[in-house]
């Protein structure tokens, strides 16, 4: 099993020595926000790009349950507990779905990099996802267009998952989910309709 591991925490600090009860009295409810070695801490605003991204894999995972017999949450910067802290997740994934926050399980957990979090999505909060055991780990890079998929394997740790020949990730949280890293660089990502005809696709 994956042990926690002890490092600064990055960003702007809003708040030091803070309890996690007092964070989520005074902080839990602002989404741009999050608690780490006792430290309230601001996360940077996400750009049109990022926005858009998260916004099609939030619809994607909707509709994947919709069109499936499988029962699950999608959420956008939830609050979720980890072992090292608790952190605000651009997408979270739960299966089955539980009522409770912070939230305290995921299955699969997306986070959209930019240069501001670069540190953070990938040294602090990779540790914490795995420390807590969430099965799955989704990190797309904008700032250098790399998507990175990590599974959690039988001794706790990440490993990073390779793509089939057709240049597709196959999911382990979601059964049958499948996606192109090349969908996240396009202009224009899929809408409303394709989003939902991408679903049903997958689960044929």
């Amino acid at each position: 099993m994956a042990v926690p591991h002890s490092f600064r925490v990055s960003g702007e600090i809003l708040a030091k020595g803070i309890s996690e009860q007092d964070f989520v009295t005074q902080y839990g409810e602002q989404s741009s926000c999050e608690w780490a070695d006792g430290c309230a801490i601001k996360l940077p605003d996400d750009d049109q790009h990022c926005q858009d991204v998260s916004g099609f894999l939030s619809a994607l995972f909707t509709n994947y349950f919709a069109a499936s017999d499988q029962s699950g949450t999608v959420a956008e910067n939830p609050l979720l507990k980890t072992l090292m802290g608790l952190r605000r997740p651009d997408i979270l994934v739960q299966t089955p779905a539980l009522d409770t926050f912070p939230i305290e399980k995921a299955s699969l957990i997306v986070e959209i990099s930019t240069p501001d979090s670069h540190r953070r999505d990938r040294v602090e909060k990779f540790l914490a996802y795995e420390a807590s055991r969430i099965l799955e780990y989704w990190l797309i890079d904008m700032a250098v267009e790399e998507a990175l998929f990590y599974q959690l394997n039988t001794d706790g740790f990440y490993e990073l998952a390779e793509l089939d020949e057709a240049y597709l990730y196959h999911s382990v949280a979601l059964p049958r989910l499948q996606i192109s890293p090349e969908i996240f660089w396009h202009d224009k990502l899929p809408d409303a309709d394709e989003v939902i005809d991408l679903a049903k696709a997958m689960l044929r």
